[in-house]
């Protein structure tokens, strides 16, 4: 009897023994799993927080942290981050040797510079030379349209039998265009009025002063007005050969600077001549395809003067 006691009492220890050493066990994979969680949530906070700093700790994080088993990231991964700043500053470091020097920006900056005095000059004048051929035909249009209107309504003007220089007959022919332009300034006729032009002398293609601009201005001897919208106009009379167009006849013609007396001053840029030629204005050059619309003759004081009929038909300024 006392020995089947001792012999149940020494099981009981047994399974009190083994129920012991099964909750140490359980305790301690539970701690182990607990410990594996957090240690695979700060993992994953770490790697979340990474990505959102930039390209750079993304791939800094998908260098030290291996993704293994699809997407788990393991305790062993997360002792890698640890060589995140060290990294970082190995990175910053090779960034700030690969940087430009200070003399590789001013040469950079000297080349761009050498580019722009080469190029600037020439974006300018093809600018300056489209406000130009915008000038010379809103010129042509309002010319043509009066014109056509004095020509009806003066029929029997004596139109082919003009004389050069004839003052008295150049201000009576005038007297019937100015009604129809909306003038700014009214400089009258004759030698006593300069005129309504810039007080720089106008100047050929060839930078010779013009023929006749010797008192300084185109005018001098003629009538001008200057226009509400700017532009000078001088009505002469002149030798159609010279212009280019109907050589046999003095014809009526008007010296036109499409800016005013802003500069250049210059014909075949800014100054233009349009004729009447058979009761109707055309383009100086017209009937000898502008011969004198050229800066290589260094010796000509008309450079320039029958530039219109080119740059209408050409549509372009391009000399």
């Amino acid at each position: 009897m006392t020995r089947e006691l001792e012999s149940r009492k020494d099981l009981v220890n047994e399974k009190v023994t083994r129920h012991d050493v099964t909750r140490h066990c359980e305790g301690a994979s539970h701690f182990s799993h607990l410990a594996l969680h957090n240690s695979t949530r700060h993992c994953e906070e770490d790697k979340h927080s990474a990505v959102r700093r930039g390209n750079l700790l993304n791939g800094l994080l998908r260098h030290f942290v291996p993704r293994n088993d699809g997407d788990s990231c393991t305790p062993q991964s997360l002792l890698n981050v640890k060589n995140l700043k060290t990294y970082r500053l190995n990175v910053l470091t090779t960034l700030k040797k690969t940087a430009f020097t200070l003399a590789e920006v001013l040469i950079t900056l000297g080349v761009i510079g050498i580019v722009a005095v080469m190029t600037i000059p020439t974006v300018i004048n093809n600018s300056q030379n489209k406000i130009f051929l915008v000038g010379l035909k809103k010129a042509y249009s309002l010319l043509s349209q009066v014109n056509e209107m004095v020509q009806i309504e003066n029929p029997s003007y004596g139109w082919d039998n003009l004389k050069d220089d004839d003052t008295d007959s150049i201000a009576t022919l005038f007297s019937y265009y100015k009604p129809y332009f909306k003038i700014a300034k009214d400089c009258g006729c004759g030698k006593t009025s300069p005129g309504c032009w810039s007080d720089d002398a106008t100047k050929g293609l060839n930078n010779i002063q013009f023929a006749y601009s010797g008192e300084k201005y185109i005018g001098f001897n003629t009538c001008s007005v200057r226009l509400a919208d700017g532009t000078n106009l001088t009505f002469d009379f002149w030798k159609g050969y010279v212009l280019g167009v109907d050589y046999d006849k003095v014809l009526p013609f008007f010296y036109v600077d499409v800016n005013g007396d802003k500069k250049p001053n210059t014909f075949g840029k800014d100054v233009f001549v349009l004729a009447i030629k058979n009761g109707n204005i055309v383009p100086a050059g017209i009937d000898n395809n502008s011969p004198k619309c050229t800066a290589s003759d260094t010796s000509s004081n008309l450079s320039g003067i029958d530039c219109a009929a080119k740059v209408l038909q050409e549509d372009k300024i391009s000399y």
